[in-house]
């Protein structure tokens, strides 16, 4: 639906589909991470006693998540309008910066350092694909869309 709108130059069904898309997102994400938050301990401690220890980590994953679901979908709006490469480039970008926090944190961290590093990363490179879907793109494809279009 994204790829098609964009094609045909339809930028109120472009916002539209991407309005739906972002909410739907946000709208499972959210109370999704809100309950694994709230039921985080008994949940890890149903895998065994020592999973427990593992809620600090667990709680940087879900916060990193949820900023990636409020950038709402940057990457499908990328590669769908034909901005593949550039989707690529910030993709290897944050794979690179992941590599590099992970030796950085995992030392000193341990797990929590590990989430850290994938948390920052992921939420990076969704924050630096939602730039370019703005400023590019002149496309806003969060929760709040509609505001942009190519046409203004």
């Amino acid at each position: 639906a994204i790829a098609e709108a964009f094609a045909k130059g339809d930028d109120a069904g472009l916002r539209r589909t991407l309005r739906v898309a972002a909410w739907g997102t946000l709208g499972f994400t959210l109370p999704a991470a809100g309950a694994l938050f709230v039921a985080g301990p008994y949940a890890l401690g149903l895998f065994g006693p020592g999973f427990g220890a593992a809620f600090p980590a667990l709680a940087i994953i879900l916060a990193g998540q949820a900023v990636n679901a409020a950038t709402g979908p940057v990457a499908a709006v990328m590669t769908m309008t034909g901005r593949q490469k550039a989707a690529a480039a910030i993709t290897f970008a944050a794979f690179a910066g992941n590599l590099a926090l992970n030796a950085a944190l995992i030392p000193r961290y341990g797990i929590a350092g590990a989430a850290g590093a994938t948390a920052i990363t992921a939420a990076a490179m969704n924050l630096a694909m939602l730039g370019y879907c703005l400023g590019v793109l002149k496309l806003n494809p969060t929760a709040v869309g509609g505001f942009g279009g190519r046409r203004g």
